[in-house]
């Protein structure tokens, strides 16, 4: 419970840019975590603290942090955990222009995957391995883009996929001018989110919503999404990741 309650408000308060405060609640957990050898919180926490030190723009203390998430998760079988620190390290990669490393990580995340049978792994890291060409390569102005993907987690049923899925596809709508699609894309994606649990993602759908909206000549809340989402199924989003 008390592991619970500091990461509940470590989040919180990094949605509300207090990212001094989030990290004394991180910093406490992580000591009570070790201190009873919990190597499943310890694994989690890192993650968090990774994001952290991503927002302070302290690129090789969330590396390390990521790093040493997907080395503890990986010695006790943790593969949500091993997954998601594995793709923070392929956007840490992209960070530093590193195109070989981020397509390498990403590699090796899907082929653990496909190897343990993780269709739910599988099928995120698809979607990011996608994005991350999106972003590598620029948003083409006609085709279709994760349809293939999203009627195949639909058809699964995975739900998290299919949340990235449709965030990523209301990037591209936006990228593409088309609002109202890009507006249906993130309602879609905020019902999923609300349905995984993953509240943290929020903050970048209401960012999205609002940029929409702007350009749409709708009010809106210029503060929206102003906040952290630290621990969402995708990192932080700063430089060249951040879409505007």
């Amino acid at each position: 419970m008390q592991h619970e309650a500091h990461l509940g408000l470590a989040r919180a308060l990094a949605a509300l840019d207090n990212l001094e405060q989030a990290e004394v609640h991180l910093a406490e957990s992580l000591m009570r975590a070790s201190a009873s050898q919990d190597r499943a919180r310890i694994a989690e926490l890192h993650v968090y603290l990774g994001d952290l030190q991503l927002v302070r723009a302290d690129r090789p203390a969330a590396g390390e942090h990521y790093k040493l998430a997907a080395d503890v998760a990986e010695s006790i079988g943790l593969r949500k955990i091993w997954v998601l620190a594995m793709i923070r390290l392929a956007y840490a990669a992209f960070d530093r222009s590193d195109e070989s490393e981020l397509f390498r990580l990403l590699g090796r995340a899907l082929q653990r995957c496909e190897q343990l049978h993780d269709q739910e792994g599988e099928y995120q890291v698809r979607a990011h391995v996608i994005y991350a060409q999106l972003l590598l390569y620029g948003f083409p102005l006609k085709g279709e883009t994760f349809s293939a993907l999203l009627s195949s987690v639909e058809e699964a049923g995975i739900t998290k996929a299919n949340v990235l899925c449709y965030l990523f596809r209301a990037d591209v709508a936006a990228a593409r001018g088309n609002w109202a699609e890009a507006r249906d894309f993130l309602r879609y994606a905020h019902v999923g989110a609300a349905q995984i649990g993953d509240y943290a993602l929020f903050i970048p759908i209401a960012r999205r919503t609002y940029l929409v909206q702007k350009e749409s000549g709708q009010l809106g809340d210029p503060h929206a999404g102003a906040g952290h989402a630290i621990g969402a199924m995708i990192p932080p989003e700063v430089g060249k990741r951040r879409f505007e």
